[in-house]
Order: C-alpha cells, then structure tokens, then sequence
C-alpha cells in the first residue's frame, strides 16, 4: 500500500510539473495576407516584440511559434509593406490572421538618356511648346521681378599699360582677372546693377518700374553712364524676334 502511495504521489507532482512548465508558454498561430489582393504572404516575419523568437510563413502565408507568457505582442514585417504588431493576451493558444497593406512610396523614376543627349536641347524644346500658353501678352496684368546687368570688359591691354600710374589703383584687377573663350584676360571697366518690381496693364494699359536697389562699378563719366544706360531694353523672349542694338 505504501509503494502505491508513493507511485501515485509522484504520478501527481510529475504531472504538476509538466502543466505549470507548460503553461509558462503561449502556442501562437495564423495566417498573413495581402490586404489589397487577399494572396498569402510567402517569407514574411512574425516576430516577438524585443525577442529574436518568431517565425517565417510558409507558401500558404501561416506561421505557428511559442513564446513566453511574459510576451504581450508581436511584430509582423515583410519588406514593400507596412509594419504591424498585434496584441497578445495570456492563453495557452491563440490564432493571429491579419493583411499587410503595401506601402505607399516607391523608387524614385531613372530615366536613361541615350549617349549624345543634350538636357538643354530638350528643355529648350519644351519651352517652344509650351511658348502660347506662357506668354505673358495673353495675361490682363503682370507683376514681375527685374533683375538687370551690364558689364563692359577690356582685353588686349599690354603689359606695359598696366604698369602705368594711372592703372595703379587697378593693380589688384589685373591679378584676379576672368579669361574668355581664348584665354585673354578680362579687365571689367564698367558695371551696373539693379533690381526692380516691374508692373503691367493692359486694359488700362499702364506700366511701372519701381527700382529697390541699383548700383554703378567702375567709370564714373556722366556722359558714358548715360549712353550705356541707353543700351539697356526691354526684351520679350516669347518674340520670334529680338532686336539687340538695332540689328535684328
């Protein structure tokens, strides 16, 4: 009677053992879909939360795993679509069937251009298409900003010109000098700026030039000033024609 006291007695606590070891863990199961298209999710991650412990779904989307009781979501992960994590509660077995929805954002267009392409060629192009539609001509009133610049350069100067005393106060020009096309230098010996807010009506037809800022380099010649002020004009690039110092 003893020995079967004893059997039965160990029968019990090995059976205690094995349901308090067993309910220490949690069986999670389910199945990942696409949520747009419905299709299974082959490879897809099911993860639990801070833990490497999960699983990866098979060709029919399901996935099956144990974990810890002390884990209270996982992380489902699949790379073109968003990131979900589920809430777990603590029964011995739980089913998770949930769609991933794609993401949003792609790759960024690559165009490949074929050699001897010319992006300017191209965007010039673009422009004459479109030239009917933004030409200002067509709008009742235009406001704009005005940005002009003139400059008048010397070149050919002789070593022996530049030393004299009356190009002395230009000594620190002739060492920082811009080159042209052939590699002569480019002493600039007048400069004008400005910036203006320019404004238009047709109907009453009115314009105004509003000058914010303007500013004068180099020759000082009242007379010079003027005639080169002269030069400056209005051009419009939506003309099929330009006239530039009355040659066209």
């Amino acid at each position: 009677m003893r020995y079967n006291f004893t059997h039965l007695l160990l029968l019990l606590l090995t059976h205690l053992f094995v349901t308090a070891a067993h309910s220490q863990y949690i069986c999670i199961s389910g199945t990942v879909r696409d949520a747009v298209t419905n299709t299974p999710l082959v490879s897809c991650s099911v993860r639990a939360a801070n833990f490497r412990r999960g699983a990866i779904t098979d060709t029919a989307g399901h996935f099956s795993f144990v974990v810890e009781r002390s884990i209270d979501s996982v992380r489902i992960s699949m790379m073109g679509y968003q990131t979900s994590m589920r809430v777990i509660t603590k029964k011995e077995s739980q089913e998770i069937n949930l769609g991933l929805f794609p993401l949003t954002n792609t790759l960024t267009e690559v165009v490949v251009y074929p050699k001897g392409y010319d992006p300017a060629v191209h965007l010039f192009k673009k422009i004459l298409q479109h030239k009917p539609h933004n030409d200002p001509s067509r709008f009742s009133s235009i406001q704009y900003e005005v940005y002009d610049k003139l400059e008048f350069d010397a070149n050919n100067i002789s070593e022996k010109t530049r030393r004299s005393r009356l190009l002395q106060p230009f000594a620190f020009v002739f060492n920082h000098t811009d080159s042209g096309s052939h590699g002569e230098p480019q002493i600039p010996v007048f400069l004008t700026e400005s910036i203006a807010d320019y404004y238009y009506s047709k109907e009453p037809k009115k314009e105004k030039t509003t000058y914010r800022a303007k500013q004068v380099s180099g020759i000082r010649n009242e007379s010079v000033i003027k005639y080169l002020d002269d030069l400056k004009q209005q051009v419009d690039i939506y003309d099929n024609y330009l006239v530039l110092l009355k040659v066209s």
